[in-house]
């Protein structure tokens, strides 16, 4: 990968660009490590998916403080997966993972971040990245791609976002309730139905917010995944 020296050059797919799946190895994820170098002039990054339509006032997610109520201060802040432990996406069995690891932690989705790039530069988060990185290339420690480093590393002081700044799941979920959906500040499609691809779900939800988009040459194959009583299929 450009900029990092090759540290992420097992991980990387580049054949999951044209993956029909949304394949986490995608050389895209792995552009939230190297933001540091990238944008070398800034402190504070506000970094999105691309399958995210944003409804929210960025201004207010990039002026999130960075300090947790006790006092903390964070470099990263996210939506936290309350209902998804660490152990989901890391194989806490595996020797190599520290035995104080809290497996039972909420993760976060790293689709949505505020990351403080002073913060990052001065804990030189992306060689601790790396070395994950090693490990798993030997032992295999997980197979979704790069968010599980960013777990490991952050998992105790990620700073907690409002859960309407990431409201994901849209690429595969089809329940969402409508006050929910209308609450969101960022409609996240994480799952492999891109709302653009011909099979993709939760399209009229997406449709509204595209530019020079026609509806009626629009085809969904995927439509008989919906409910009948599902409101927004």
């Amino acid at each position: 990968a450009r900029g990092t020296g090759g540290l992420f050059d097992n991980e990387i797919d580049d054949g999951a660009l044209n993956s029909d799946t949304g394949n986490l190895g995608a050389v895209h994820n792995f552009v939230r490590f190297v933001l540091h170098e990238l944008l070398p002039g800034l402190p504070r990054v506000v970094y999105l998916d691309v399958d995210i339509v944003v409804k929210g006032d960025l201004t207010e997610l990039y002026n999130a403080p960075l300090t947790a109520p006790g006092g903390d201060v964070g470099t990263i802040a996210a939506v936290r997966r309350t209902h998804q432990p660490l152990r989901v996406y890391v194989d806490v069995l595996q020797p190599a993972v520290p035995t104080w690891l809290p497996s039972e932690a909420p993760s976060f989705n790293a689709g949505v971040l505020v990351i403080d790039l002073i913060r990052w530069r001065a804990r030189h988060a992306v060689r601790l990245i790396a070395e994950w990185m090693v490990s798993n290339a030997k032992r295999r420690l997980w197979v979704h791609g790069s968010q599980p480093p960013l777990l490991l590393l952050f998992h105790d002081e990620v700073i907690p976002l409002h859960w309407t700044w990431n409201v994901d799941g849209l690429g595969h979920r089809l329940n969402y309730p409508q006050d929910v959906l209308l609450q969101a500040k960022l409609l996240h499609w994480t799952g492999p139905l891109k709302p653009w691809r011909n099979h993709g779900v939760n399209r009229l939800i997406w449709e509204k917010y595209t530019v020079e988009y026609c509806p009626a040459f629009s085809f969904r194959e995927h439509t008989t995944t919906c409910r009948p009583d599902s409101w927004f299929c």
